[in-house]
């Protein structure tokens, strides 16, 4: 190595400062290291002899030439330059060039350059670690050479980047053009705020190594209804709903959830229009003399009949199923049933609200029969333990046996009799508090329905195996029963005027499993005999209308109350000696509903035989004697959808065709040809929309409705007009929207998938829920598809429809598959969905409204309710 004599000291100090930190990284990176040439610090020419290697350090940067790499003596020139570099996409310069020549060179074996870096050039937070080498060379406009090294500083050197290089060329160092961030935290994560409020938010913009950086931050958010941000992150709310607020910094983000709870107060509960309570099974009915008829049912529903015939509801559960109910005031009543496989035990408080108990199935399955006097009372059912009422309290008590107990009679002092399925009788003793059996010689076969008639001898009635048993003295007695009409199954025994009255399901021929069935009531006649004979036995037989089944029969001296699905009741009519049904109002399933400024209209698919093969479509509305069919519509297939604008513009779908009410008469609405059936109607201003197979979509009005072409190829079951004139509509994997004299665009993700939307609804301009045939929902809130599962304790098996005058009284109905089965009304508050009471436990299909407080369901089994104003 050479260095010239007259080269000041100072620069040969430097120079030797710099082969300190080089050298070893000469003795790694060249296995036989040939001379070390340090100039002074500036540029110059390298002189390579033949064959062998040599460490180069100058300004620009250094080069490490392997022995072997130049066959013949070379000079390699290397300079620092500033002209003449490209940019690099998405990448900063942070060193000057250098430049390395002359072009010609061919090195055997590839160089290793070194260079370091411009601190101050970095964009903050960069990560070194992801600095690269560039080449510029003939048509090379900005190669990256292959396995870049980096060391990092100490405190004797700096931070070194190294590669091989085959050419020479201009090189340089470059860094993202991005801070090297891992993430950004925002802070609050969530909030719940009331409109009107504001929130500042903070973000932290942080490195690789936990460092913040001190980025630039890109605040949005959606939807803009409800909730907007400044450039400093402050948030200032405007509307309910749930905003995402998005905090940007380079190529990371994170997200904020901003929940606005409304104010709206709206309807939580709802009252039959079929009348009551038409749609609701009933199970049981109490005679309350100089009250009336108490009834119980589904829907946990507990109803009270006064003298003038009037109905009212005393209080209902959803999600329970209530078979019996007794007690001496509204103070002290109780009912019992069953909920999801528990027995459930429910106390009236008057004006307050009921209490509920469940039992765990392996406790108390089912509750059916109860006596209860106000004083003393029993409930029993399935389970290894009953209800038992004594000092002035509802608790429980062991079992007797392993049967279904069938009925239950008091002696008004504590005592008790019970009769199983098998047809074991035992009696309670309250001082011993014990069973004893009565008769515990099990029948071969199994009662379906029982009545204990006296405590003291046990006397009792059932029907079982398509025969009458009595008990009397010490065993049972059987007799046929009716071949025609032949009964399927008993539901209920009990005497009127001293006749044993039996219901249950008419027994039909049929070659198959039949979708329903047909209620009927045998009554056992005796005639004495005119020569001191046996008495002679008649029956006599009512069949109920439609498909009610009778579930229950309850009987006092003269009076008796048949009760039963679709909330049949019939009452016993002592001078004609007949049951008469007193229960009113169709039975079909609503499909949907639409309003006027002084009618409701509902579209209902009434079976179409007795056994309810098919069904065929009508369309029922309100008058001054209840609900009766508008006209006669000219169908003999179902109904799917109804739109009404005027009582005299009222249009309904069938499968092949729709058809317009005029004011006196039906008639049909041309609609272009090819289409399919349309599914749901909604009137969008003047225009009357349509949506229904291989996502047809139609426009028009009540004298002609156009397609309009398809969205997508799957069925669409929903339509929605916002208040806007923003159409969306929902089906089969399909989520789409409209804006007024714009196109359709499906609403997508690949994050969320869509389900069998069956009910679509819109809060204002780009957003729109869709619920249906899933567990969940969705909602797009004009950025991005949000899965929706914020029900709470239910869970949704199919969403059928949703309406709301605004996001915070927005409700929605289907039927639930937990806790268990049954319909379902919730209500959303602007955030979160909530359990309300619709009055009915069959599935929900229909809504509309006419204002806040002016809210119509429509249900399987012919319910329409309306809304109680709060």
């Amino acid at each position: 190595m050479k260095n010239r004599s007259d080269r000041p000291k100072e620069r040969t100090k430097k120079s030797m400062s710099r082969l300190n930190w080089l050298l070893p990284l000469a003795l790694v990176f060249c296995a036989c290291p040939g001379p070390i040439d340090v100039p002074d610090g500036g540029d110059g020419v390298i002189v390579v002899r033949p064959g062998e290697g040599i460490v180069a350090i100058r300004s620009a940067c250094s080069l490490i030439v392997p022995a072997g790499a130049f066959p013949e003596e070379t000079r390699i020139f290397l300079t620092a330059t500033e002209m003449g570099i490209p940019e690099v996409p998405t990448r900063k310069r942070v060193s000057a060039g250098c430049k390395m020549q002359p072009t010609t060179l061919k090195p055997a074996s590839p160089l290793t350059i070194i260079m370091t870096w411009d601190a101050g050039a970095i964009p903050p937070g960069v990560d070194p670690g992801t600095f690269d080498l560039r080449r510029q060379f003939g048509g090379e406009a900005y190669t990256a050479l292959p396995n870049v090294s980096i060391t990092p500083a100490t405190a004797e050197q700096p931070a070194l980047i190294q590669a091989k290089t085959d050419k020479p060329g201009t090189f340089w160092v470059t860094s993202p053009s991005e801070p090297n961030i891992e993430r950004v935290e925002l802070t609050p994560e969530e909030v719940q705020l009331m409109v009107g409020d504001t929130q500042q938010f903070t973000g932290r913009v942080v490195s690789p190594t936990g460092d913040t950086i001190d980025a630039p931050i890109t605040w949005a958010i959606s939807p803009a209804r409800v909730a907007t941000v400044d450039d400093s992150g402050l948030v200032t709310t405007h509307d309910p709903g749930i905003a995402t607020l998005t905090a940007t910094s380079g190529m990371q983000s994170a997200t904020a959830k901003i929940y606005v709870r409304g104010t709206s107060t709206g309807p939580v509960t709802f009252s039959h229009q079929n009348p009551f309570p038409t749609g609701n099974d009933l199970y049981s009915a109490v005679l309350a003399p100089g009250l009336g008829t108490v009834y119980a049912g589904d829907n946990g529903t507990v109803l009270l009949e006064n003298t003038m015939g009037a109905w009212s509801r005393v209080g209902s559960i959803p999600s329970l199923t209530l078979k019996a109910v007794g007690g001496t005031t509204l103070e002290n009543a109780v009912a019992i049933g069953q909920s999801s496989g528990r027995g459930v035990l429910v106390e009236f408080h008057g004006a307050q609200p009921p209490t509920a108990r469940t039992f765990a199935p392996t406790q108390i399955s089912d509750l059916s029969q109860l006596w209860f006097d106000g004083t003393h009372g029993m409930g029993v059912g399935v389970g290894n333990e009953l209800v038992i009422y004594r000092n002035g309290a509802w608790t429980t008590e062991y079992h007797p046996s392993f049967e279904a107990l069938l009925s239950v009679i008091g002696d008004g002092a504590g005592g008790f009799a019970v009769v199983g399925d098998l047809g074991s009788i035992y009696r309670w003793d309250p001082a011993r508090k014990v069973w004893d059996s009565v008769f515990e010689n099990r029948l071969s076969v199994k009662l379906d329905a029982a009545k204990l008639v006296d405590f003291s001898t046990g006397e009792a009635w059932a029907v079982g195996a398509n025969r009458l048993w009595h008990f009397v003295g010490t065993g049972w007695v059987s007799e046929n029963l009716p071949a025609t009409p032949a009964l399927l199954r008993g539901t209920g025994v009990d005497l009127v005027e001293g006749n044993v009255t039996i219901v249950g399901e008419l027994k039909m021929p049929t070659v198959g499993l039949l979708p329903n069935g047909r209620g009927l009531i045998l009554q056992r006649v005796e005639q004495a005999a005119s020569d001191g004979g046996m008495n002679g036995v008649t029956w006599r037989d009512t069949i109920l209308r439609g498909q009610q089944i009778p579930l229950g029969i309850t009987s006092d001296a003269t009076d008796a109350v048949v009760v039963g699905t679709l909330g049949a009741v019939w009452k016993w009519n002592s001078g004609t000696s007949t049951f008469t049904e007193t229960s009113k109002g169709f039975q079909g399933d609503v499909v949907d509903l639409a309003v006027t400024a002084d009618d409701v209209f509902a579209a209902v698919n009434e079976c179409g035989d007795v056994r309810c093969l098919y069904r065929r479509g009508t369309v029922m509305h309100q008058s001054a004697n209840g609900w009766v069919p508008l006209g006669s519509l000219p169908v003999t297939s179902p109904v799917f959808a109804i739109a009404a604008r005027a009582n005299n513009e009222v249009v309904v779908t069938g499968t092949s065709a729709v058809y317009v009410w005029t004011g006196t008469s039906w008639g049909t609405v041309p609609v272009g040809s090819g289409a399919g059936a349309i599914f749901d109607l909604q009137w969008c201003g003047s225009d009357l929309w349509g949506a229904g197979e291989s996502g047809g979509v139609y426009r028009g009005n009540a004298v002609l409705l156009n397609s309009m072409g398809n969205v997508g190829s799957n069925a669409l079951q929903s339509i929605h007009c916002s208040a806007t004139g923003e159409l969306w509509v929902a089906g089969t994997q399909t989520l789409a929207n409209r804006p007024p004299n714009g196109q359709w665009t499906q609403r997508t993700s690949s994050e969320v998938s869509h389900a069998d939307w069956h009910a679509v609804w819109s809060p204002g301009p780009g957003e729109g829920f869709a619920f249906g045939d899933a567990q969940f929902g969705v909602y797009w809130d004009t950025a991005q598809l949000l899965e929706q599962r914020n029900t709470g304790e239910l869970g949704i098996d199919l969403a059928k429809a949703m309406w709301g005058d605004k996001i915070d009284n927005l409700y929605m109905t289907g039927i639930s598959n937990v806790p268990g089965a049954f319909g379902f009304m919730l209500r959303f508050d602007g955030i979160s969905w909530s359990w309300v009471d619709s009055g009915a436990h069959r599935r929900g299909n229909a809504l509309i409204g006419r204002s806040a407080n002016e809210i119509w369901l429509g249900t399987e089994g012919g319910g329409v309710l309306k809304a109680v104003a709060p």
